[in-house]
């Protein structure tokens, strides 16, 4: 995962903002909505927060969010919304989530976009330290997955981007079944030279559960993205033409 943090601090410079989006505050409704399935829930955890939008849209909602990021340039973003006044609590934490030491246990935690950069290890690490390091007893974490099937079919997807000074991106991704991973490759017309690239692992539902084994963690359930809940065993054809699902965690004790 060496390229990771560059890569993501490159594109936060190249196209992000200290501003709370719609879409920010449309996954924060949704998230919200999980919250509220338990009574008392306060203190909120996000992983990989990038700018902060997502966890400054709930701060506005009155929970105290800690959102941890570990590349810089988002990083200050999310430092500047954390200066603003908010209805409840916003810490920005600049570290790796492998390492970081966070005080506290957390009634809920998520993360959004961002689940699958690096192996199956990886995953199964950041797993086991949501379960046994940061959620609470009666807490649950909330993970967006990417599934392979309609990845899959956007193998060769040409699209282009308007960065912050103006130059325009194209984004082309690749499917490499062998892995099952997808590859977001970034360049700039300005500059051939320039290049970028991401590689995510997809998961099906079925690989996450054999991945959460043993992590301190059970699954509650899988949520399709339009949000009714789904079996591991019946993926349907509107499953399959989404980029993803997201999947509800519980506490497991471990054995």
């Amino acid at each position: 995962m060496d390229w990771a943090k560059d890569y993501y601090t490159q594109q936060s410079r190249t196209f992000a903002r200290a501003t709370v989006t719609d879409q920010h505050r449309r996954i924060a409704q949704r998230l919200h909505g999980w919250c509220g399935e338990r009574d008392g829930v306060r203190r909120i955890l996000e992983l990989g927060a990038g700018m902060a939008g997502v966890a400054a849209a709930l701060a506005d909602r009155g929970y105290d969010v800690c959102a941890v990021e570990f590349n810089p340039a988002d990083a200050t973003l999310a430092r500047s919304l954390a200066s603003q006044p908010r209805a409840g609590g916003l810490t920005i934490v600049e570290d790796d989530f492998y390492t970081v030491d966070l005080p506290g246990r957390f009634d809920f935690i998520y993360y959004w976009d961002g689940f699958g950069i690096g192996t199956d290890d990886d995953q199964r690490r950041l797993l086991r330290r949501i379960g046994q390091d940061w959620l609470a007893a009666d807490g649950r974490a909330l993970i967006d997955v990417f599934s392979p099937w309609n990845w899959r079919r956007r193998h060769g997807e040409r699209s282009t981007f308007t960065a912050r000074d103006g130059s325009t991106w194209e984004r082309r991704i690749e499917y490499e079944t062998h892995g099952e991973r997808f590859r977001d490759h970034w360049s700039t017309a300005d500059d051939p030279t320039v290049h970028r690239s991401q590689t995510i692992r997809c998961y099906t539902p079925l690989e996450f559960e054999d991945l959460a084994r043993e992590t301190g963690l059970a699954v509650d359930r899988f949520i399709a993205m339009d949000g009714y809940a789904f079996s591991a065993n019946e993926i349907t054809d509107e499953i399959r033409a989404t980029n993803g699902f997201y999947v509800l965690l519980q506490p497991c004790p471990m054995r």
